[in-house]
């Protein structure tokens, strides 16, 4: 019989399967590092892309603030424009009220009479001057109450001082209402004859 030695063969076998192995642990750890790179070179790639997307937004948020901060000051701007267009016309308004009511008072007002001053205290207007004689003041007192502008004059102060030049003088001070109770004036202290 022969004898046949097996042992050399199972010997490369078994270092044919060792190999086999190393060679298969070998590929899976470079396959492993290898996944594990590109892992992690997608996730920085990600991460980059959306601080870039972030870096947009957030360019864009301010530019939008901005365009908001732009906005409200000019809405503020135009809010005061238009209060300065009301105040300016209500006193455009007013001014106009006071010197159509100077201007009655004017024209209701006796030759012989002369009003030194004209105020307005809240919603009262005094009308002081001086007049020759009693009925001037009789007959302006008259004229003020028929006005349809003016209501209810009445003479609060009558005086007759003693002039240098010995000329009759009575001085007297009305107080009258209007209608129009919005009227804002201020005196102004001039003559009127």
């Amino acid at each position: 019989m022969i004898d046949i030695n097996l042992l050399p063969w199972r010997d490369r076998k078994r270092d044919l399967d060792a190999q086999k192995f190393n060679i298969l642990l070998i590929t899976i750890a470079l396959a492993s590092i290898l996944l594990t790179f590109s892992w992690y070179l997608a996730v920085n790639q990600s991460i980059n892309a959306q601080r870039i997307r972030n870096t947009f937004i957030n360019h864009e948020i301010s530019l939008t603030n901005a365009s908001i901060s732009s906005i409200n000051t000019a809405q503020k701007e135009r809010e005061t424009t238009i209060e300065k267009l009301r105040f300016f016309i209500n006193n455009k308004i007013d001014q106009y009220e006071i010197i159509k009511l100077l201007n009655n008072i004017v024209a209701l007002k006796p030759k012989d009479l002369t009003i030194t001053r004209f105020a307005q205290d809240n919603k009262k207007f005094i009308i002081e001057g001086e007049a020759v004689s009693n009925s001037s003041i009789t007959e302006f007192l008259g004229k003020l109450s028929k006005n349809k502008d003016l209501v209810s004059p009445e003479l609060n102060e009558l005086s007759r001082p003693m002039t240098e030049n010995k000329r009759p003088v009575i001085i007297f001070k009305i107080i009258l209402n209007t209608k129009n109770t919005d009227l804002k004036g201020e005196d102004d202290g001039r003559k009127s004859k």
